[in-house]
Order: C-alpha cells, then structure tokens, then sequence
C-alpha cells in the first residue's frame, strides 16, 4: 500500500459544485437512485457553532438500522460525534432521523473498516488498499489505515 498520506486523492476535497449537485440529486424524487445506494445526505448540528450543516457522504449498510461512513481523522466534523449526536439522514430517498457516533474500540475499528471498503470498493482505492482477487481488502493496507481514518455508526431511530 501507498502510504495513505501519499496517496493522489487523500487531500481531494470535492469542489462546493460537485457537493451541491449531489445534494441536489438526492433530494430529487427519483433521480436519487443514480446516487442514493452509495451516498447519502447527513445533516448535524456543529457541537461549538450550533450551525446545522448538510453533507453528502458514502456509506454502507451495517444491518437493517445503521450505516458506517468514514471520515479522514484530519477533517474537524468528525468531533460532532465523538458523543452521541442526533442527525438527519436522506438514506435511499427517505429522510430518518438518526443517531451518530464514532467508534472509538480500534480492533472493532479495523474491522469495520474492511467491511466498509468490501462494500465500497472504490473508496478503497482512494484510500490506497489493495482489494483482492476475492474482493477482500489487504488486511495489512486496512490496518495501517486505520488511525488516520474516523469511523461514524449512524443508528437509525
């Protein structure tokens, strides 16, 4: 693996267009299918300014009632859910209220991790992992990851 860090894309932010199409997308009745499987829309509340805030992110199911989302340890939102917070979600063209939290046990993080970048394979290339031939991720790429990565459960209420 390419050091995380290293890799071409670590630094890539979304320029604010891509941001609102996405958001624009997703909102859309039926359009949102084209987006809607891999993305979602999370809405939080900022835990010092009290502004809320809309994101698009990539997620993947963990069960019927929660997804993970990953978030670079170096971005500050991450730290709204370092304690249970109260989010919105646009899943799959519904919006649910929901609740975030980070995931602070790191054998659990890693774990985790390489269930996400199983189910969102080009996120990891993005993050410098190998997937192999079997379409697991090269538990050695996922370990070293998985400091600089946040890992958010979102419950669905």
């Amino acid at each position: 693996m390419a050091q995380a860090e290293q890799h071409p894309r670590w630094n890539w932010k979304p320029p604010v267009w891509m941001n609102a199409t996405i958001t624009g997308l997703l909102k859309l009745p039926v359009l949102h299918k084209l987006v809607s499987k891999n993305i979602l829309l999370i809405t939080f509340t900022g835990r010092k300014s009290g502004q809320q805030f809309t994101t698009p992110i990539a997620y993947v199911r963990e069960g019927r009632d929660s997804v993970l989302i990953l978030i670079k340890r170096f971005r500050p939102w991450w730290h709204n859910f370092e304690e249970p917070a109260p989010v919105t979600l646009r899943l799959e063209g519904k919006k649910v209220p929901a609740t975030a939290r980070v995931i602070t046990d790191q054998d659990l993080a890693v774990r985790l991790l390489a269930a996400y970048l199983t189910g969102q394979p080009r996120s990891a290339d993005a993050y410098g992992v190998e997937i192999g031939p079997s379409g697991e991720p090269n538990m050695g790429d996922v370990q070293a990851l998985a400091p600089k990565i946040v890992i958010v459960r979102i419950t669905v209420k």
